[in-house]
This record gives C-alpha cells, sequence and structure tokens, in this order.
C-alpha cells in the first residue's frame, strides 16, 4: 500500500515489461510491477520486481558554441546597444517563459498572451469620451439606475476602440508582417476552441476537447509563430536578434 488520496489508485510510473526483456533485463517468466499510488494486490510468487530508479549521471554531447555566441550577439557592446520598448522586452521575457513550460496548454497561453500585449489599443480622443459620457449619463437618466440598466451603461463606459482581433490585424499590417495573419487567425480560433469551445464566425459551439499530442503540437505550433512575430518586431525596432533565430522561428 502506498497511502495517499482514498481510492485513487492511479499508476504514478511503469515500465515497459516486453522492452525490459528484449534487452535482457527482465526474465521471460518474471513481471513488472507498476508504481501504483494506493493500493495494488500481487500474487505472492516471487516473480515480480520493482525498478527503482538509483543516482543518474549524465554526458553532455552537444556543443555549447551556438549557445554561448547567441548570448554574445543578444547583447552586444554597450556602444552598440539600443534602448528597445518595455513592451517588447517584456514580450520576449514571456515568450522564454513559455519556452521553458513543459505544459503545452501553458505554452499556448504565454504564446499568445506576448502578441496580444503587444497590441496596444488606440484608445478614444477627448471628444470621443466625452459622448461615450454623455451617453451612459443620458441612459441613466431616462431609465433609472436599476441593476439592468447599471450593467449597460457600465459596458458603455468600458468600451473599447477595437476589438483584440483588429489590433492585432493592424499591429501586423503596420509592421509589415500580414503574411502571418491567417495562420495567427487559425491559431486564435483553436485557442477560443480550447478554453470556451466555440471558434469561427458567430462562434459556433465546436467542443473543446483536444487529445494530449494535439495539445502539444497546439503548444509547438503557438512557440513558433507567436516567436516569429515577436522577434520581428524586436528586429524591426533595433534589437540583436542571434542568429540561431533563424534555425528555431526562421528570422533572418
Amino acid at each position: 500500500m502506498d497511502a495517499g488520496d482514498p481510492g485513487e489508485d492511479r499508476t504514478v510510473s511503469w515500465f515497459n515489461p516486453e522492452l525490459l526483456r528484449e534487452s535482457g533485463v527482465l526474465d521471460p517468466g518474471a513481471r513488472v510491477g507498476p508504481d501504483i499510488h494506493g493500493l495494488l494486490v500481487l500474487p505472492d510468487d516471487g516473480k515480480t520486481l520493482f525498478f527503482r530508479i538509483g543516482q543518474v549521471e549524465g554526458t553532455v554531447r552537444s556543443s555549447a558554441d551556438n549557445f554561448v555566441r547567441a548570448l554574445e550577439e543578444a547583447f552586444p557592446e554597450p556602444e552598440e546597444a539600443v534602448t528597445e520598448s518595455p513592451g517588447l522586452r517584456r514580450a520576449v521575457r514571456v515568450l522564454n517563459l513559455a519556452e521553458m513550460n513543459t505544459d503545452p496548454i501553458a505554452k499556448v497561453v504565454l504564446s499568445i498572451s506576448t502578441i496580444e500585449g503587444l497590441a496596444a489599443d488606440p484608445g478614444w480622443t477627448k471628444s470621443q469620451r466625452a459622448m461615450i459620457t454623455s451617453a451612459a449619463d443620458w441612459l441613466e437618466q431616462a431609465h433609472g439606475s436599476e441593476e439592468a440598466t447599471s450593467q449597460v451603461i457600465e459596458a458603455i463606459r468600458r468600451t473599447r476602440h477595437s476589438s483584440i482581433r483588429q489590433r492585432i490585424r493592424n499591429l501586423l499590417a503596420a509592421n509589415e508582417l500580414s503574411l502571418w495573419w491567417k495562420e495567427w487567425e487559425a491559431l486564435y480560433e483553436k485557442r477560443n476552441r480550447l478554453f470556451h469551445g466555440r471558434g469561427g464566425e458567430g462562434g459556433e459551439q465546436r467542443g473543446g476537447h483536444l487529445a494530449e499530442s494535439e495539445l502539444h503540437a497546439m503548444g509547438q505550433e503557438a512557440m513558433r509563430l507567436c516567436g516569429r512575430i515577436v522577434l520581428s518586431l524586436a528586429k524591426r525596432n533595433g534589437v540583436a536578434i542571434p542568429s540561431q533565430a533563424s534555425v528555431h522561428f526562421g528570422i533572418e
């Protein structure tokens, strides 16, 4: 017995017995006992083996030259450095957090948030804000302050200049990156289906469940596309981009 959550009895780790037999580690008549978090019942015949991983040693077989060169290219001499925008610096940082995270859903959320954070809302002019305030005040005077009316009034006061979709499209167009618009729109639709169970025009219901393999593929797709956009924007703003970016993101 491995005391844990009552009744859960889930498998924590498992070894493939056929693979072990092929490699000669496991005798033909022996079996491998799984690591169960809960209750496990096995015959007491001496044929069950439990594997435990002890001390592990690793050997690095890849050259660190590319990594060191990328650091040197990313941090030029002080006189060559440029002052990039805080927004781009934050986007690159979040992109790195997405790269380091092993959960595919976290990769999707963090990657997409980098682009959403860069797509600024232009905001209303002073006269436009005055019109919004006037419309909200009129509605309150005409219909009172009941809850239903207050909700509409609050919605009017919080009206944005443009939708997130429009802002991102404008961001790409302004930086000559419109070639990635359709790819971005397809990724964002997948993201909406994943979290809201809908996507496409009209927000029709389609279901948000994805298999683990599909989630991992989506995480990699989000990393690559958002990485391309963020690093392209950074390069256009004078930020030094390591040559390795051409290998991983296709940024020349």
